[in-house]
């Protein structure tokens, strides 16, 4: 069944995929299809960050897959739930069915609920330890301070799931989508943490393989959904050394010092990254 459904979604992408030609009027069109889409700024999703904003040229844009890395502990989860809020403060999104809410969806197989919505409470409110306050209090807090509110003007949804670690692969993030859908939510972002923690839907024979078909497959969801696929994945020791020696030298941009073997033991992981 899963392989019959992959075949499909694979079968629907190249049919929706268009042909250039300098022929007259398919060029025309073709160019003015392209324009349009690439002008429309409901497909460009900002953060709060301006430089960041820059690099990514102008934000998230939609059929891409962005990986952030970093080694352990260096922030990975705070990013990916950074951009969750930030979609939702920075943007305005009208759904393709005006019935249903925009919505992003974040996947944690790192962290629970609670342990998320402590980090929300800690971004948004305060910096304070969530268990001084009463669930009501936390609450009002949330909405008020937080922003985290549903309006006509704020319309976009934040749905969080939690799975525990390798419990689902990439085929069932199209169910979960779907079933969001039948909900009332357009999911216009993914964002998973991280890409080590999911399954690849095409079983692999050894660690790089499997990093090098979750990008893959992540990337086809990306396309399909016409949406911005936000990840992470750690950095290995290899890197963590090369970046130590180059902190104690008093190097600057050390971030160019990683070469492709730094990136877990998929070198492929670095190609998809480079071309997001």
């Amino acid at each position: 069944g899963v392989a019959i459904v992959n075949i499909r979604r694979n079968n629907d992408s190249l049919n929706n995929d268009e042909t250039f030609t300098l022929k007259d009027e398919l060029f025309e069109s073709v160019v003015t299809d392209a324009v349009q889409r690439l002008r429309d700024k409901m497909k460009i999703l900002r953060t709060g960050i301006t430089r960041l904003n820059t690099i990514l040229a102008p934000g998230y844009l939609a059929k891409r897959l962005y990986m952030y890395l970093a080694f352990p502990g260096g922030g990975k989860s705070q990013i990916l739930l950074k951009s969750a809020l930030d979609i939702k403060k920075y943007n305005k999104v009208q759904p393709k069915n005006p019935e249903n809410n925009p919505a992003v969806l974040y996947i944690t197989m790192e962290n629970s609920i609670e342990e998320t919505i402590e980090r929300i409470f800690n971004m948004t409110v305060s910096s304070e330890d969530i268990r001084n306050y009463t669930p009501k209090q936390v609450i009002k807090k949330l909405r008020e301070g937080g922003a985290l509110r549903l309006t006509d003007e704020d319309n976009i949804n934040i749905i969080i799931k939690y799975y525990p670690n390798k419990s689902i692969d990439t085929s069932d993030l199209y169910r979960i989508i779907s079933d969001l859908e039948d909900d009332g939510d357009e999911v216009i972002a993914l964002i998973l943490d991280y890409v080590k923690r999911i399954r690849p839907t095409d079983k692999a024979k050894d660690e790089k393989e499997e990093l090098k078909n979750i990008t893959n497959e992540l990337k086809n969801l990306a396309t399909y959904y016409d949406i911005p696929v936000i990840t992470a994945q750690q950095l290995n020791r290899t890197s963590a050394s090369v970046v130590d020696a180059a902190i104690q030298n008093k190097k600057e941009d050390v971030a160019k010092l990683i070469g492709r073997d730094g990136v877990a033991s998929a070198w492929e992981i670095n190609s998809m990254v480079s071309t997001h």
